[in-house]
């Protein structure tokens, strides 16, 4: 059973954990229509992000997605860059106040760099304190060489 008239999913701040992430994970498959998905302040780390990677892959008209504030590092940056964000068109991903480092951020500028992410818009790395300066300069001056505006690109 699907639930097709449902839009907006927001369960910040419900403690999620990597645990629920298996709960919710068979849920989210059934939401096809989904645009926003909010799962910020959940505690999610890397076990739970590669646990709904796969529902999210077939989320295809999701637009945005709130993941900040959770303990996804670089593993689960891979899994979303190469399973995920490549497969749904997302005009706005929120991955602020997480444990990103400098492999996860790369894995991001690759996907902006070879037009994977043509449709995102919006991205916030902002408290992640693992990026280098200089890796945060090199995707700001990519995110503009794309036609990207500038003040939607947060460190």
């Amino acid at each position: 059973r699907t639930m097709p008239k449902l839009k907006k999913l927001y369960l910040n701040g419900s403690n999620i954990g990597d645990e629920g992430c298996r709960t919710i994970a068979p849920a989210l498959r059934t939401m096809p229509n989904l645009k926003w998905l909010d799962l910020t302040h959940n505690n999610i780390g890397d076990e739970g992000c590669r646990t709904i990677a796969p529902a999210l892959r077939t989320m295809t008209n999701l637009k945005r997605l709130a993941l900040s504030s959770n303990n996804i590092g670089d593993d689960s940056i891979a899994v979303l860059c190469s399973r995920v964000l490549p497969e749904v068109s997302l005009e706005i991903l929120y991955l602020k106040d997480n444990k990103i480092g400098n492999v996860g951020c790369q894995s991001l500028l690759e996907l902006v760099n070879n037009g994977s992410l043509r449709s995102l818009n919006v991205l916030t790395l902002s408290r992640n304190p693992n990026i280098s300066s200089e890796l945060k300069e090199v995707f700001k001056r990519d995110w503009k060489a794309k036609g990207k505006n500038p003040r939607n690109l947060h460190f």
